[in-house]
């Protein structure tokens, strides 16, 4: 009697905790084919996600908008803001929605989307870097205009810092949340559709992703989306960025501390015995 009674709260838990996911519907971006055209111009394809991210139902997104910006970032960590009236391009198919976007030079590339889905509002955006090289860059300009900017009033995640060109497993995601205080559930951390972390929401959020063998394994330049999921009872939110394979992971410290240290003594041993012979 008490062992059913115990499979029922179990049960009921679990119903429970997977009702939750399912109230909740998201739009989310996540990366898709990238690569360079012969000019040098590097580009790179985002795909328009919406619905529940532990399933595999496309969801129809009404009132669909996208907000673009492309940040060229020099060595010296200065940006600007460039051209991107051509640089990004909708790209609309059944069940599936993608964003093309382009970069010259090295690129910091900003996306941001907003939607209906299922009569809720939802926003999402991405962070990501393109490394583009083309040799005659186009002269800078802002283009934004003030009808074609992310509204002010919408959600927006601003990075605390500027990140690396290149982030890694093992090194801090931290940023913070605009106009997105009426959160009541913990954040949720995406990675390969499955929810590897959830972490209470606060004035500044703070994850750092841990190291990823699978990832090692896959060739130099490999990296996987992390997207971080928020809700609240008027909109969902989600922020997507990148990171590398960690280029630290394949150097194992105590092996080399070990093997430095084994020639250092071999080396003293030959050096005392040949002393000594000679001493003979």
């Amino acid at each position: 009697m008490h062992c059913r009674v115990f499979l029922v709260l179990l049960a009921i838990l679990f119903i429970s905790s997977t009702s939750s996911y399912a109230a909740e519907n998201y739009l989310w971006l996540t990366t898709g084919a990238f690569g360079k055209e012969k000019s040098g111009v590097a580009y790179q394809i985002l795909k328009v996600n919406a619905g529940n991210p532990l399933q595999e139902k496309q969801m129809k997104i009404e009132k669909l908008d996208v907000f673009y910006q492309l940040s060229r970032v020099s060595r010296y960590n200065d940006s600007a803001v460039i051209s991107t009236q051509e640089t990004y391009v909708i790209q609309e198919k059944p069940d599936e929605i993608s964003i093309l976007i382009k970069s010259p030079g090295i690129g910091l590339a900003r996306v941001f989307v907003t939607g209906i889905i299922d009569g809720k509002r939802c926003f999402a955006q991405a962070e990501i870097f393109i490394f583009g090289r083309k040799k005659q860059l186009e002269k800078e300009e802002k283009v934004f205009s003030k009808e074609s900017r992310w509204p002010q009033e919408y959600p927006i995640a601003i990075r605390m810092r500027t990140p690396g060109y290149w982030p890694q497993t093992g090194e801090e995601i931290r940023f913070s949340w605009k106009n997105m205080t009426d959160v009541k559930s913990p954040v949720k951390v995406l990675d390969r559709k499955k929810i590897v972390a959830k972490l209470p929401f606060s004035e500044h959020i703070c994850y750092v992703p841990p190291n990823d063998p699978e990832l090692n394994r896959l060739k130099e330049g490999a990296w996987k989306d992390i997207v971080f999921l928020m809700a609240s009872e008027e909109k969902t939110c989600s922020f997507m960025t990148i990171v590398h394979r960690n280029r630290m992971s394949e150097r194992h410290l105590w092996p080399g501390v070990i093997v430095v240290l084994g020639s250092a003594l071999a080396t003293f041993f030959v050096i005392v015995y040949h002393r000594k012979r000679k001493q003979k």
